[in-house]
């Protein structure tokens, strides 16, 4: 009886959590406090992204090469900073099952739009909009021109340097 009970607290919650969930924010629950939680398997493993296709996004395990499939809820704020062949990025696993990445503190990608730069512009001087072919704009200094590598952060995601 006991673990029936526990078992439906479990289904209850997870139905709970996952209707009102919002990708990258906390939910605070109140529960009585009879109420059991089994200790649940969680894990990190390091991957690069592959490629997307019809709002899925896959990604290779680079150890033992094994595929996994995300779609876009999933990645809900970060799809801008993912690029084809993207390394150091980690899938976190709860009981087996893919629930969301992490993705490296900074990298570095090739401008695809931005203004003419201008010659003669310093290093503190303003900054202009540069866009990625992720969809990413960043704003970076005048000096920087289309083609150019740079690094960005990504969690602020604002421009670090020239890569």
């Amino acid at each position: 009886m006991h673990n029936e009970r526990m078992e439906e607290n479990i289904r209850k919650l997870s139905l709970f959590c996952n209707s009102r969930r919002s990708p990258g924010q906390k939910k605070e629950i109140n529960v009585k406090g009879d109420f059991l939680l089994s200790e649940l398997n969680s894990e990190k493993v390091k991957v690069q992204f592959s490629y997307q296709d019809s709002g899925q996004y896959f990604f290779m395990n680079l150890t033992d090469f094994n595929q996994y499939v995300a779609d876009e809820g999933m990645l809900a704020g970060k799809l801008q900073y993912l690029s084809e062949g993207l390394e150091d990025i980690l899938a976190v696993f709860v009981e087996g099952k893919l629930l969301g990445i992490e993705l490296p503190n900074s990298i570095v990608l090739r401008i695809d739009e931005t203004s003419p730069s201008i010659k003669g512009a310093s290093v503190s001087a303003r900054t202009k909009p540069a866009k990625f072919s992720t969809g990413l704009v960043v704003q970076v200094p005048e000096y920087i021109g289309v083609g150019e590598k740079i690094q960005s952060s990504t969690t602020p995601g604002e421009y670090s340097s020239r890569a």
